[in-house]
Parts: structure tokens; C-alpha cells; sequence
């Protein structure tokens, strides 16, 4: 059950991510001309959606449906292996988005770890069997 709450946890954090870079003003738009002679420059803050266009929503809601479908995933080899492939996007993004995504795919390993490590129903001993009191 824990594990299932880590990794709702990482699913949230990688829409965070998501809408940040979509919404947030990531560039500086300078523009320039002449009115009437006189030189104007202006300078402004833009989105990525406003600069890139719509290109720009695939790549950014990848991490979310790959966080997405390993919270769904009832197998541990699938949650490992979208682990491993959020990791390696924000690996090969690291100097633009990928480290937006970092904390959920950091969530999301914790949550898989969790769910192979299975329930625990009590403390053990060096024999791995459960203690019991005399």
C-alpha cells in the first residue's frame, strides 16, 4: 500500500513538472525595430508553448504517462524497466528538462523498491523467519 502512495507521489510530481515547464516563462524574446525613426527595443518573458508551439506537449507529457503506466503496472519488471527509461530521459536532458523531472523518477524507484520489497508483517530474526514472543 505504501508503495502505491511513493509512486502516486511520483506521478504527481512529474504533472508538476509537466505544467511547470509548459506554464513558467522560460525564454527571453527580444524584439527590435524603428517607429518613426526611432530604434525600439523590447524584451519580454515567453513560454515554451509560445516559442516551440505545440511540438513541444509530446516530449514534456512523455514523463507523465511513463509515471503514469508504472503506478498502474501490477508487474515488477514493467515498473523497473519505465523506472529505468524516466531515468535515462532525464539523463539525456539533464542541461534542459530532464532535471524537472529527476524528483519523480526518484519517487518512482523508491515506489518500485517498495513494492518488490513486498509487506512486511513483523520484525525478523537472523533466520528470516518472524518472531514470536515465548
Amino acid at each position: 500500500m505504501r508503495a502505491r502512495w511513493v509512486m502516486g507521489v511520483g506521478v504527481l510530481l512529474a504533472l508538476a513538472a509537466a505544467v511547470l515547464l509548459l506554464r513558467l516563462p522560460m525564454y527571453d524574446v527580444a524584439a527590435g525595430g524603428t517607429v518613426g525613426g526611432v530604434v525600439t527595443d523590447s524584451a519580454r518573458r515567453a513560454t515554451m508553448v509560445e516559442v516551440e508551439g505545440l511540438s513541444v506537449l509530446p516530449p514534456m507529457l512523455l514523463p507523465v504517462l511513463v509515471a503514469l503506466v508504472a503506478w498502474a503496472s501490477p508487474w515488477t519488471w514493467l515498473r523497473w524497466t519505465l523506472v529505468a527509461l524516466l531515468a535515462l530521459f532525464c539523463l539525456l536532458g539533464l542541461l534542459t528538462v530532464g532535471l524537472f523531472y529527476l524528483p519523480a523518477a526518484v519517487a518512482l524507484a523508491a515506489g518500485a523498491a517498495l513494492a518488490q520489497a513486498g509487506p512486511r508483517t513483523g520484525p525478523r530474526t537472523a533466520e528470516g523467519s518472524a518472531w514470536t514472543a515465548p
